[in-house]
C-alpha cells in the first residue's frame, strides 16, 4: 500500500475551484491539452442538490515505465474515474477502475479545497494505491504515485493559467 497527499495553490476562491472542476471544457482541455493524455472522456455527469456524481475515462501518458511494469501493462491502461462530490462538505471522493487487472489495483482518494488568502484556494488531494500483483505490487504502487504527482504539479500549473485566461480569478 502507498499513499500520497499533495497540495497546490490555485488562484482562485474554493466556490470557483470547484465550479471549474466540474466544467467539462475545462477538464477536457486539462487532461488532453494540459496534461497531454491520449483521451478523456465524461461518461456521466448527476447533479443534486445535496452531490454531484461524475464518472470519467482516461487513457494516461505512460511515460518512464521500468521494463517489468511494462510487460505487466502491455501496450497501455485506461482507467474510469468514479467521483462523489459533496456539496455541504465540499469533498470529492473517488475510486478508479484501471482497464488491466481491476481486481488486483485499487486506488481511492479525496480532493478538497480550503482558503489560502485573498483570492487564492489550496487544493489537498489525498490518495492510497494498492497493488495486489506478485513480484511487482510495489513497483505498480510507487510508480502510479510518481505519475500522479507530475500529472497534478502539471495540472495545477495549467488550471493557473488557464483561470488567468479565462479571467475567473
Amino acid at each position: 500500500m502507498a499513499d500520497v497527499r499533495l497540495e497546490h495553490v490555485h488562484n482562485c476562491g474554493v466556490d470557483t475551484f470547484w465550479k471549474v472542476f466540474f466544467d467539462l471544457e475545462y477538464q477536457t482541455t486539462l487532461f488532453c491539452d494540459g496534461m497531454r493524455f491520449p483521451s478523456f472522456e465524461q461518461l456521466s455527469f448527476e447533479e443534486t442538490d445535496r452531490q454531484i456524481r461524475r464518472v470519467i475515462r482516461v487513457t494516461p501518458r505512460l511515460v518512464g515505465i521500468p521494463g517489468p511494469l511494462q510487460k505487466v501493462i502491455g501496450d497501455g491502461v485506461s482507467y474510469e474515474e468514479h467521483g462523489v462530490f459533496d456539496k455541504t462538505s465540499k469533498t470529492f471522493k473517488y475510486s478508479i477502475k484501471t482497464s488491466r487487472m481491476p481486481d488486483k489495483v485499487k486506488t481511492d482518494g479525496v480532493v478538497y479545497c480550503v482558503p489560502a488568502g485573498e483570492g487564492k484556494s489550496k487544493r489537498i488531494f489525498e490518495m492510497t494505491v494498492v497493488a495486489k500483483i506478485f513480484g511487482v505490487g510495489a513497483m505498480i504502487e510507487k510508480q502510479i504515485i510518481q505519475d500522479t504527482t507530475r500529472d497534478y504539479a502539471t495540472g495545477a500549473q495549467f488550471t493557473n493559467k488557464y483561470l488567468a485566461a479565462k479571467g475567473l480569478g
